[in-house]
């Protein structure tokens, strides 16, 4: 198995700075690859708490597709790289009952309108995820997935993506759980 580091980077926006973000993405060429509901829902280890360790299980539900995904602890650097691996799944209550069986706790669940568009970048296939959270506002995602020795050229190239579409920050390492937490929208 090749190890994949997904490497993120993040901004708060507003209303209006959505609206030019999405005009800028079609200047650039991005294409529009789906606009969908996700219902994300989050597990704590029966052993250890995820929080301290700082991993993710999560199993996300978009459209009938289901998948579980465990996030690795964060990297150093200024974007949000981890090691990420996601395994597609039959149905959302049969994965739900298989962790609570097996000791983990439901800690969360963030709701969010995920519009993705696709473009390449320096070199990277980037996807762009503009995201209404609930209770958090808008946000625009970058991310790419590659190998351990390309995390460091991927923030660049992200960093200089956001600077073309002028998406000045500050750029945000937090998940959308913590941002939910740190505003006491949910408490574990």
């Amino acid at each position: 198995m090749t190890q994949a580091v997904e490497v993120e980077v993040k901004a708060r926006l507003t209303g209006r700075e959505g609206q030019q973000l999405r005009n800028r993405l079609k200047l650039l060429g991005a294409r529009l690859v789906s606009v969908m509901r996700q219902h994300d829902t989050y597990y704590n280890h029966p052993c250890r708490d995820f929080r301290r360790t700082d991993e993710v299980l999560r199993v996300r539900v978009t459209d009938g597709r289901v998948v579980l995904t465990y996030k690795g602890p964060r990297l150093a650097g200024e974007s949000k790289a981890r090691e990420e691996i996601e395994v597609e799944v039959g149905d959302d209550r049969s994965i739900k009952e298989l962790l609570v069986r097996l000791g983990f706790k439901e800690v969360a669940v963030v709701e969010k309108v995920r519009e993705t568009y696709e473009l390449h970048y320096a070199g990277l296939r980037t996807l762009i995820n503009v995201d209404e959270v609930e209770g958090l506002g808008l946000f625009v995602e970058l991310e790419a997935c590659v190998s351990p020795k390309e995390v460091d050229k991927a923030e660049e190239a992200l960093r200089s993506l956001l600077r073309a579409l002028d998406v000045k920050g500050p750029y945000i390492r937090e998940s959308y759980l913590e941002l939910m937490m740190a505003e006491g929208l949910i408490t574990l």
